[in-house]
This record gives C-alpha cells, sequence and structure tokens, in this order.
C-alpha cells in the first residue's frame, strides 16, 4: 500500500491516475487499517511529513522496468487467426428449430440476415426502452444489400413501441440491417422462418441488456480448438449439437481456448448466459443464431464443409 501511494504521488503530474481521490480518501483509509498514523492525508495531518511524499519525477528507466515486469505478469497470447468473408448464406442444417431473434441493447447493433426466395424482410424494433432517454434524436435503422447500397433508411421515435417493419427487397439474397437506438434501449425480433446472425466486430462491444437467448454458431470440419475473446461478465456454457453441455466456463474479458471433442467439429454448437459484450472467435467465424436453421456462414466455409443442398443464388436474381 505504501509503494501504490508512493507512486501515485510521484506520478500525480502526468495525470495518469487520479491522486486527489486517492489522497483524500484511500491515504486516511490505509492510515487506519494498517494502523500507520503518518499515511493519512495532508488534509487530515499537516504537522508531519508523509512517507509517501516523494517528489522524485519517475524516470524513463523505472518507466520501462515496469513496463517489461508487466509484460511477464501478461504474456502475449499467440492465436490461430482466420479470417472469413461476409458472403454469407444460409448452410441448410437439417434439423429445424422455431426461433426468432428476440434482443435487447443499448447502442448500434448490426445483423445480417438472408431473403430465400425474394420473400419481404419483416422485422420489429421496440424503441426508447429505457424512458428517461426518450428526449434524445429518434433511433435509426438503415438495410443495405450486400454491394452496400441502400434499399430502406428510416428514423423511429422513441417513443416505448414495437414498429413492425415489413421491407420488399429486389433481389432474393444477404442483406445487412444496422440499429442505432440513440442509447435509449431497444429490442429486436424476426419471425423464426428468416436467416438472420449477429455481426460482431473485432475489439467492438455490444451493450445487450440482461441475458440472451441461446445462440447457435457453427465450427467448421478440422477445428481442434476454440480461440476467443469473451466479455461477458457472467459465466457462459457451450452445448454440443445434441443439447448435451460441453463446457462452463467463468472467464470476462480474457482469451480463452476450448478443445474441441473429438467428433463436434463440423457440427453447430450453442452459448447460453450471454450478456453481450463480446464473444469474438478468431478461427471460426463469428456469427451467432437464434436457431441453426436461421444460421447464416461464409459461402466459402459452406463450399468446403458441404453444407449446401446447392449452389448459393446468383447475385441479383429477381424477385
Amino acid at each position: 500500500m505504501l509503494e501504490v501511494l508512493t507512486w501515485t504521488y510521484r506520478t500525480r503530474y502526468t495525470y495518469m491516475n487520479h491522486w486527489e481521490a486517492i489522497h483524500q480518501y484511500l491515504a486516511p483509509k490505509a492510515a487506519k487499517d494498517f494502523n500507520e498514523p503518518a499515511w493519512t492525508s495532508f488534509y487530515q495531518d499537516k504537522s508531519s511529513s508523509k512517507p509517501w511524499a516523494d517528489n522524485t519525477p519517475v524516470t524513463h528507466e523505472e518507466t520501462e522496468a515496469s513496463f517489461q515486469k508487466d509484460l511477464q505478469r501478461f504474456p502475449v497470447v499467440k492465436v490461430n487467426e482466420k479470417t472469413f468473408s461476409e458472403n454469407l448464406v444460409p448452410a441448410n442444417f437439417p434439423f429445424q428449430s422455431s426461433a426468432g431473434v428476440s434482443q435487447a441493447y443499448q447502442g448500434k447493433v448490426s445483423y445480417a440476415m438472408y431473403s430465400r426466395n425474394g420473400e419481404d424482410l419483416e422485422f420489429t424494433i421496440t424503441t426508447g426502452i429505457i424512458a428517461a432517454y426518450r428526449n434524445r434524436k429518434h433511433a435509426e435503422y438503415i438495410l443495405t444489400d450486400a454491394s452496400g447500397k441502400t434499399i430502406v433508411s428510416e428514423k423511429l421515435p422513441l417513443d416505448g413501441n414495437q414498429h413492425q417493419i415489413k421491407v420488399s427487397v429486389p433481389t432474393l439474397g444477404l442483406y445487412f440491417l444496422a440499429i442505432d437506438d440513440s442509447s435509449a434501449g431497444f429490442r429486436f425480433t424476426t419471425n423464426p422462418q428468416m436467416p438472420c446472425v449477429i455481426i460482431q466486430k473485432k475489439g467492438v462491444s455490444l451493450h445487450h441488456m440482461g441475458h440472451m437467448q441461446q445462440l447457435y454458431f457453427y465450427v467448421p470440419k478440422g477445428t481442434k480448438q476454440l480461440q476467443y475473446f469473451i466479455d461477458n461478465p457472467t459465466k457462459h456454457v457451450f452445448y454440443g449439437p445434441d443439447g448435451k453441455q460441453i463446457k462452463e466456463i467463468e472467464a470476462d474479458d480474457v482469451f480463452v481456448a476450448l478443445e474441441v471433442p473429438e467428433g463436434l467439429d463440423g457440427k453447430v454448437w450453442s452459448v447460453k448466459y450471454l450478456a453481450l459484450g463480446q464473444l469474438w472467435f478468431f478461427n471460426i467465424p463469428s456469427y451467432l443464431a437464434p436457431s441453426p436453421d436461421n444460421l447464416l456462414v461464409p459461402k466459402e466455409i459452406a463450399i468446403q464443409d458441404k453444407l449446401l443442398s446447392q449452389e448459393a443464388p446468383p447475385t441479383g436474381v429477381q424477385k
């Protein structure tokens, strides 16, 4: 504790710590807890010198030594990182489920969705879940096609109501939906038949409001280990395609390596008890869906693992 007080005092004019709060609150508490009256703040005792009041500037050599020590405590983690395209297709998994997306966030979120036969895309956005924030600017959603061309852009009032949206799309195929709720909170739901996945970006955290529904993802053939970063305040649990638990993991804001059991590659897994945060897979596609039959995967993986019953429809097929 004396080292903490001394270091933060010495570095107070770098403004890299909140010395005044430490001085006013931590120093008196430390003096009491450790029975060291001389450690207390100048505000409580101006008469004596403080053992932490060292005005010697921190040198470059000290900073470098501290940095090297931290590198030993926090080693660089090597991962087998792979990149995947955003050319997503339905994987036509042979088992069925009936869950659509039902998620609530605060902030910006993006989804990928797929019109199998050129049918309309239907979804619901409930805006302004946080009533105190309904005085902010309107929420907005933008739907684009696979080339980035805007199909529809609309602003929605933060009124706490469900806004049922139906978009007539020009062709069958892949579409991207971006939602910005002005941080007033929103709920997003889809019908169970529409393929739809959460789009995650490495290093970008989402802010889901509470625990999420069970989410499904694909583990490509030949995967021996799941390597991922997790930003999730509670435990998370992985399940195999048979619904049996694979592993429960207590980890937050860390890198995790999970061995893939024999025979469970080339399968759909699921995860429960997420409150994203971030779940970023380094070596498998980071797309999460509410059910296996709604899952989209990169086309190159679908072809590689023979997931397509037929070739995905070409871009530009008219409705």
